[in-house]
């Protein structure tokens, strides 16, 4: 059981950390039995710690691990263990004999790379104690990684010789890539290509179809590289409907205008697919020698993508066949592009894996001495904690799985304090429990969501207490595009403060449930690849109340320029109600805030500047009987699942009981006021705020200033305001923006 010693050197590359490392088996379960299996005595490995502890704290202990050491160390800082297992048992072994010292413990990890075949889990046995925390800390200075892959050197590649491949690379290629056979390495698990994205979900739910999970994926010092495609940096437009194929999303729910409902009797089996036409016969041809060629596409909206299999490209008629259908109904000139090709690995950073031959194929970027390369294979989370509580992680990096990066489940105070989780394959960070924190740290390179935050008691509307403090999350939703955002809010009762959150093709933060408070961020150049969305979202709810937005700052948030809606900042979609949205800053974006026919929402106390549309007003009414039809029954059936009705509820809700007496599509008791504008019309009509919902909110006092309020320092990252403009006289509440603390710290 006992781990091969990491001998590789340890090194930092660029703004991620790219280490070398050996190879080792791991362990996939703590026994007590490992202790006398490797001849330890657990009170004397107590006190040889003991001896040499340099813990601050009165009472404590401190264990030493070195993933270079010897095995069969004791934790001493002279004989550490070689494996954080080793260190994690002895903790579980002084729970059980109830030698958990009054001081804690901290067990420190020397700099290296700690490679995971499998998944580092804690469970209670694990906890600290609420004043006397487990820590599991790195060293000063030193970079501490848990690795889920494979790490090669750029010098293990060789030139590519062998004349069918040269034959199918691009010519201006052909020279500059290289070629690793990694079965030789004994590397031979590939996975498979996932279908994956939002209209693939209900095309999964209806088929034979399913996303999968994610296939391993290259990583150039520690930039995630591209699977082969085209166009390279952009999309290519659909042509001609040959075959629009099943609208899956028609076969779930209600029908609507503009999908035609099909009963389950009535559908195909397999469904019928989608073609359409595509004008380039030269590259159909090459194209036509692809073995798995996939398409990734937003097919029929600009807020929903979905990936498909190439059943046939036909050079002669220029048409291109899906194997699967798409959920919304494909559209002449939407977006997409072909990946996972060969015969498109063209630029530096692109890469294709043969999976018969097992040969990986790489157009290196350019880098100073032998770059280092990773391989990301585990299938399954770099840690997980299952109800564990009083444990914290300083320091850390967990990098490089084809999952997830970190799940801490249940439990309570599991604190990620200065760690960093990134170019992982589906979601950074995942927490549900109580109080547990992610703090000054940063997730980033995520193939889906950055960090998720779950928990609270929504019967009696209990906060779960956990927190996003002073993080930076960005270049998230990598690989599924839409609805992953930076940071999901679900349950009751989280905070998100003093981030920075950026870099991504859709939302940033997505909000469901009950009385979070979002304050105090920088949010700028999200929703950069879709349309319709926002920098923080929510969808379709009565009785999502009690969510506080303030002091936040949104820059730069424009949204797919084609677009048929606007990005907006806030977007409080399909009548989500109840919540604040309280001097915030809005610099530079299309659209300021967007209640799409919510009920209870407020906006009061903004500061618009730059932006094109300062907000939209909507009322519900006919959309619920047109093309949201569906929309009126899953409010209807949210609030009956709700405890609307109890006596917690009643109090803190209270107009809740009546939302079906009074004229519950429209948007009741909204409020619109005191919100200052620069360069930022407000419209009255039906693209604006519409007459029919100004009818029932309040809507009142909202001028525009005529000289410039404040600008954006890129030095400072802060909003500066222009107290020489007026704006604290004419809106008095904008003194109360901590302008200077927005953002990270």
């Amino acid at each position: 059981m006992l781990q091969t010693s990491l001998k590789h050197a340890v090194a930092s590359i660029g703004s991620f950390l790219c280490l070398s490392y050996a190879s080792g088996d791991g362990i996939s379960e703590i026994d007590a039995r490992a202790y006398q299996e490797a001849g330890i005595d657990i009170r004397m490995a107590l006190e040889a710690q003991r001896a040499h502890s340099t813990d601050h704290r009165e009472n404590a202990i401190t264990m030493w691990v070195n993933p270079e050491a010897e095995p069969g160390g004791d934790g001493s800082k002279t004989k550490p263990f070689d494996r954080v297992e080793s260190a994690q048992l002895m903790i579980r072994q002084m729970n059980q004999a109830d030698l958990y010292p009054a001081g804690g413990v901290t067990v420190k990890l020397a700099g290296g790379v700690y490679d995971r075949a499998d998944t580092w889990t804690l469970n209670g046995n694990d906890s600290g104690r609420w004043n006397a925390p487990v820590i599991y800390r790195a060293e000063a200075d030193h970079d501490v990684i848990f690795h889920g892959g494979h790490r090669f050197r750029l010098s293990q590649f060789e030139p590519v010789r062998d004349p069918a491949i040269l034959d199918r690379l691009p010519a201006a290629s052909r020279e500059s890539v290289v070629q690793l056979d990694l079965g030789a390495l004994g590397i031979s698990d590939f996975g498979e290509l996932p279908l994956f994205g939002h209209s693939m979900h209900y095309v999964g739910l209806a088929t034979k179809w399913s996303s999968g999970g994610q296939a391993p994926e290259l990583f150039f010092d520690g930039t995630p590289m591209t699977l082969a495609r085209w166009p390279n940096d952009d999309f290519a437009q659909v042509g001609q409907i040959v075959e629009r194929g099943d609208v899956i999303r028609g076969w779930h729910g209600t029908a609507e205008t503009n999908r035609r409902f099909v009963p389950e009797e009535d559908r195909n089996d397999p469904p019928i697919p989608f073609a359409f036409r595509f004008d380039d016969k030269e590259r159909l041809q090459r194209w036509s020698q692809e073995s798995d060629l996939r398409l990734f596409g937003y097919w029929g909206n600009n807020w929903s993508d979905q990936t498909v299999e190439v059943a046939k490209v036909d050079p002669e008629a220029g048409i291109i066949h899906s194997r699967q259908p798409s959920a919304y109904p494909i559209q002449a000139n939407q977006r997409f592009y072909a990946y996972n090709a060969l015969s498109e690995l063209e630029q530096p950073g692109e890469w294709y894996l043969d999976r018969q031959s097992g040969i990986l194929y790489l157009y290196p970027l350019e880098a100073e001495g032998d770059a280092r390369i990773d391989l990301s294979l585990l299938e399954e989370p770099l840690l997980r904690t299952d109800s564990t509580s009083y444990v914290r992680f300083e320091g850390l990096v967990f990098m490089a799985t084809r999952a997830n990066g970190v799940m801490i489940e249940g439990g309570q105070n599991v604190v990620m304090d200065r760690c960093r989780v990134g170019n992982v394959g589906n979601n950074g960070v995942q927490m549900a429990g109580r109080h547990h924190r992610f703090i000054n740290g940063e997730i980033l390179g995520t193939g889906g969501n950055g960090i998720s935050l779950s928990g609270g008691d929504t019967e009696v509307l209990a906060p779960a207490g956990n927190e996003v403090v002073n993080s930076h999350i960005h270049h998230f939703g990598r690989i599924y595009k839409t609805y992953r955002p930076g940071v999901r809010l679900q349950g009751v009762g989280h905070r998100v403060a003093h981030c920075e959150i950026n870099a991504a093709p859709h939302v940033g933060i997505l909000i469901s449930g009950n009385y979070h408070l979002i304050e105090l961020n920088y949010i700028h150049d999200v929703a950069r690849e879709t349309d319709d969305m926002a920098a923080i979202y929510g969808y379709r709810s009565w009785v999502s109340h009690g969510t506080v937005i303030r002091h936040n700052l949104f820059h730069n948030i424009t949204g797919f320029p084609d677009g048929t809606h606007r990005a907006s900042a806030i977007y409080l979609d399909g009548a989500f109600s109840g919540v604040s949205v309280l001097n915030n800053i809005f610099l530079d974006v299309r659209q300021g805030i967007f209640f799409n026919g919510g009920r209870e929402n407020r906006a009061e106390g903004n500061l618009f500047i730059d932006v094109e549309h300062m907000m939209r007003l909507t009322d519900m009414t006919r959309a619920f009987q047109t093309w949201a039809v569906s929309g009126l029954p899953n409010l209807k059936e949210g609030l009956e699942n709700s405890p609307y009705r109890t006596p917690v509820w009643e109090a803190h809700f209270p107009r809740l009981v009546r939302t079906l007496e009074e004229e519950p599509t429209r948007p009741m008791y909204t409020v619109v006021k005191n919100n200052l504008r620069y360069n930022s019309p407000m419209v009255i009509g039906t693209t604006g705020l519409r007459e029919d919902a100004i009818e029932v909110s309040w809507v009142d006092n909202n001028p525009e200033i005529k000289e410039r309020p404040g600008a954006f320092d890129p030095k400072t990252r802060r909003f500066v305001p222009n107290e020489n403009s007026g704006l604290f006289e004419m809106m008095p509440d904008l003194r109360s923006i901590p302008y200077s603390i927005i953002g990270r710290y």
